[in-house]
């Protein structure tokens, strides 16, 4: 999820302000993760090898550990019924590029077989084409999303399952306070009201922290007027305006401050009677239900996380010792009488 071209236009706009800092950085703080983002980096970047999500979530575990945070995984709930024409739309993209994997294979196959076939160069062009597509089909199923929720339950690690979209209730956490910052890698986080989060860096262990007090003083906007920028620019709960792009929705909000203004002295652009903006900007504004759960480090339950590393998921012995004795080392330094006293 994300909205349409909102980085373009904060940078064209001088409103991204970019701070990057060490992980380090943030020591005593607490950070909500919008734990989907991480499992399509892990198996995208690991060609979907079977156990990428598992030792990417045990990795980060032990990073903001040992570097004196408290990491709050949140896991997508049902999203919103307005959610379901986009997600059908990726399901058909989806099986679109399997088909052309499959095309593409069925031709690797008959070239190959080919014996009066002898240009290598067009063999390798069929496998590179091949190689490129598999890389964009990012496979995240349900079973991978319940071991990670399970292997958190087993390290002590806080984690719950949204009340709907993920980023929503990450929002809601850095707002109450029960979080100092949210991590994603989208923007929209940003429309559901949280004013301080973080994105990966290209620098290993660096993260850039954006705040949404800084962007709206900048565009001279206040959230509510921020909400509907970034509708008409485009979100994943209603369809977009015919021509209006980044820009455009940045001029019509800037002048007419709200979209009730835009559509009434309209006379230009066509408004799709499916234009739902109204009930996109309630999901944006709607409460969110946080359930009463530790948010705290809790004891690893090491005999179930064993059996579940080196039994269920054939995990090599040498890695489940290793990856254990060094989360209970990291880990440990919270589970004392005051967690205060560590980070002082």
């Amino acid at each position: 999820m994300g909205i349409k071209g909102l980085t373009q236009l904060l940078k064209k706009k001088n409103a991204y302000n970019v701070l990057e800092k060490h992980l380090s950085k943030y020591k005593g703080k607490k950070i909500a993760i919008d734990t989907s983002i991480l499992l399509y980096k892990y198996r995208y970047g690991s060609g979907n090898d079977q156990l990428s999500h598992i030792y990417g979530i045990l990795g980060r575990c032990i990073s903001f550990l040992s570097n004196g945070i408290i990491p709050i995984f949140v896991h997508d709930g049902e999203p919103p019924e307005e959610k379901s024409d986009v997600l059908s739309k990726r399901t058909d993209q989806r099986k679109k590029l399997k088909d052309k994997i499959e095309n593409l294979k069925i031709q690797i196959r008959e070239y190959s077989s080919d014996s009066d076939s002898s240009d290598d160069g067009q063999l390798y062009k069929l496998k590179a084409n091949l190689s490129k597509l598999e890389k964009q089909v990012v496979n995240v199923s349900q079973l991978h999303r319940k071991e990670i929720f399970y292997l958190l339950k087993l390290l002590g690690v806080p984690n719950f399952i949204a009340n709907g979209e993920g980023e929503a209730s990450c929002a809601e956490l850095q707002k109450k306070g029960i979080a100092d910052y949210a991590y994603t890698e989208d923007m929209d986080i940003l429309t559901f009201g949280c004013t301080k989060f973080l994105r990966a860096s290209n620098k290993k262990d660096y993260y850039t922290e954006i705040s949404l007090d800084n962007i709206l003083e900048n565009l001279k906007m206040n959230h509510n007027e921020f909400i509907d920028l970034c509708i008409l620019c485009g979100c994943d709960y209603t369809c977009t305006i015919p021509k209006v792009g980044m820009m455009t929705a940045f001029n019509l909000i800037n002048k007419e401050r709200n979209i009730d203004q835009i559509i009434e002295k309209n006379t230009k652009y066509n408004i799709p009677e499916d234009f739902k903006y109204i009930k996109a900007r309630e999901l944006f504004k709607q409460d969110v239900i946080i359930p009463k759960t530790s948010f705290e480090i809790e004891k690893i339950k090491e005999e179930e996380l064993i059996k579940f590393l080196l039994e269920e998921k054939k995990m090599p012995e040498k890695y489940v010792e290793r990856y254990i004795q060094n989360f209970k080392k990291v880990s440990q330094k919270f589970r004392v009488n005051t967690v205060k006293n560590y980070f002082k």
